[in-house]
């Protein structure tokens, strides 16, 4: 799988297609898969080509965000953290508690969602995915020497 790599922006005239139309049920049926994630973009699934689309499991149901850029964020916080490949060494890292973003539906239309909290830090994380950025770009220089040992002596034990 190749997590450093930018999802390419859909063009104009990709909207309302039956392939794009396609690729937004994909997605909406694998991030079923996962319980415990509310956020899934094509560069997690190593889709190719891997399209700027993301879903958004909310609790009226899954939307598809397609070329989302982040408009505005504020009141930022420090919280636990992990990612799935290293699940078991969380690290403290900072998330913005609100945050608006702009999207195109899978039919073209523009629109914008307000999100708060844990929404903000899953559809932000979502966004840096689709942005070529993994875990480790967050994590502070000074504190990931220290971070990817305690993930080596987690592999040694047979928890990562």
């Amino acid at each position: 799988m190749r997590l450093r790599r930018r999802a390419t922006e859909l063009p104009a005239d990709a909207f309302g297609t039956p392939q794009i139309r396609e690729l937004g049920e994909l997605l909406a049926e694998a991030i079923g898969y996962f319980e415990n994630v509310d956020v899934l973009a094509t560069t997690q699934l190593d889709f190719d080509p891997a399209w700027r689309m993301l879903v958004l499991r909310t609790p009226r149901g899954n939307s598809i965000l397609c070329n989302p850029r982040i408009r505005s964020h504020a009141d930022e916080s420090l919280e636990l953290s992990a990612c799935a490949s290293f699940a078991c060494v969380p690290e403290r890292l900072s998330f913005p508690r609100k945050l608006t973003v702009e999207f195109r539906r899978l039919d073209g239309k523009r629109e914008e969602v307000e999100c708060g909290a844990s929404g903000a830090r899953a559809v932000w994380q979502g966004i840096e995915s689709l942005d070529g950025k993994i875990f480790l770009d967050r994590i502070h220089t000074f504190a990931k020497g220290p971070f990817l040992r305690k993930v080596r002596i987690q592999r040694t034990r047979g928890r990562a």
